[in-house]
């Protein structure tokens, strides 16, 4: 049995597979951001000298300022290309995590977050 015929506007479409893998890695390094300090709230509680409630703040207010800031970020970027949106939220990510990374004052942390 034949197969069925494959409709014309599908021939030679390619899977814009760089693209695809660079959202994979977006999301991958947003969701982690907020998540991985949920599992590090007693060592980080240690390491900055503060209470693990204080730290705690760090992921509840990184959730308030999401829920805030997401609607009016994405309408200003929506005047922008996607290309440059996605770049510039991925070199934010990586500024503030690295910020977050070397941070041993709580203040300091808080302003990476």
């Amino acid at each position: 049995m034949n197969p069925p015929p494959v409709p014309p506007a599908d021939r030679g479409v390619r899977w814009p597979l760089g693209n695809l893998l660079l959202l994979t890695a977006a999301v991958f390094v947003s969701v982690t951001t907020e998540l991985l300090p949920t599992g590090l709230l007693p060592a980080m509680s240690r390491d900055l000298g503060v209470s693990a409630g204080r730290v705690g703040l760090l992921v509840t207010v990184y959730a308030l300022m999401v829920a805030v800031l997401a609607a009016p970020i994405g309408m200003a970027a929506a005047r922008y290309g996607r290309r440059a949106v996605i770049t510039v939220a991925l070199l934010g990510y990586a500024v503030c995590n690295a910020i977050t990374a070397v941070s041993d004052a709580y203040p300091l942390t808080v302003v990476g977050r």
